[in-house]
């Protein structure tokens, strides 16, 4: 899946299928929308070099961040289904560990059974994040990821709801 950000395409292509045309309506996410309506017919080029690397301002304000959450969740259900497969498969398997571990705790299961899973989940990330934090200059964030990860896998449901209740109507 690419995001429009850190992509680049032709003006000839961006004309070739009406460029944002189809994706007026939403509130975020054309970019991305677009890139992965050309990208199967299109040759790309994927470049990993440092020169590359493109990076985002967050959000200064938590209610600024709440509704950038709201505007994605929200363009999210317009991906494609392996798309939206691949990107919950990281908090699906964050929820499925701690709530095995939390049903393996209540049951008279041996520490070493509760504390694998967890460790080899966490090994594997903190692996891969290195390995891209070294690559890409970044390390200093991969320290405070289980905390990042907490926060947005408890704030992800609750975006959900919220978008459930009132949908983002405006840009933000």
């Amino acid at each position: 899946m690419g995001v429009g950000r850190n992509l680049s395409y032709t003006k000839e292509k961006f004309f070739s299928v009406g460029g944002f045309r189809k994706h007026m309506h939403i509130t975020g996410g054309d970019d991305d929308l677009f890139i992965n309506e050309i990208a199967p017919k299109s040759t790309f080029i994927v470049r990993q070099d440092l020169e590359a690397q493109t990076t985002s301002r967050s959000p200064d304000k938590l209610s600024k961040w709440w509704e950038q959450k709201r505007r994605h969740l929200n363009t999210s259900g317009l991906y494609k289904f392996k798309h939206k497969l691949a990107l919950g498969m990281e908090p699906l398997s964050w929820w499925f560990m701690w709530g095995t571990a939390l049903v393996l705790l209540v049951l008279p299961t041996p520490a070493l059974l509760v504390i694998t899973p967890i460790a080899f989940r966490y090994l594997l990330l903190y692996g891969t994040f290195i390995a891209i934090g070294r690559k890409w200059k970044v390390l200093d964030a991969v320290w405070v990821m289980p905390i990042w990860e907490l926060v947005l896998n408890i704030a992800k449901p609750a975006v959900l709801l919220s978008n459930m209740i009132s949908k983002p109507k405006r840009w933000m």
